[in-house]
């Protein structure tokens, strides 16, 4: 009886966050002076696996300058890709559980509603850290929201309005 009413509780409850790590990173910038920026940040690529008393959990966040440009004549916005940041981090969460109880749906809900503040502060810090170490200006990210999507934290252009190479 406790096993099942524990794997029906929700996963913050079952989690304890041991440690987050930067495992990886690259950035890269043009070297060029460039006048007006914007920047889209995108923080939606997870992955995970859940082993015995353990949970590895991966984000990689990727931030994105585009040198902003008004087109006034036809009033669409244009942006070229100026630069650019990944990071990528490692959490590492004691699981209280047998990791079989997890579903996907579960996890989803945790990585998005409660992970991903864990984890936030440390994003942040690396995305100001080597922007500046390749001459790009900081990312300030706003405040998380719930009501919000991860993958919509900062504006910037849509892709579909750059000229940017796929």
């Amino acid at each position: 009886m406790l096993a099942s009413s524990q794997s029906d509780a929700p996963l913050v409850q079952r989690t304890e966050l041991r440690d987050v790590r930067l495992i990886a990173v690259r950035s890269k910038n043009q070297e060029r002076p460039v006048q007006n920026l914007r920047v889209r940040v995108d923080m939606d690529k997870w992955a995970y696996k859940a082993e015995p008393g353990m949970l590895l959990v991966t984000l990689r966040t990727e931030a994105v300058y585009f040198e902003q440009s008004e087109q006034v004549e036809t009033g669409s916005r244009k942006g070229a890709r100026v630069g650019r940041v990944i990071v990528t981090h490692l959490a590492e969460l004691e699981l209280k559980d047998d990791p079989s109880t997890v579903s996907r749906a579960r996890m989803a809900e945790f990585l998005e509603r409660n992970l991903m503040f864990m984890m936030y502060p440390y994003v942040r810090a690396s995305l100001q850290r080597y922007a500046a170490d390749v001459l790009l200006p900081p990312v300030v990210l706003p405040y998380l929201r719930r009501d919000v999507p991860t993958h919509a934290i900062t504006d910037g252009p849509d892709p579909e309005e750059t000229n940017e190479p796929q």
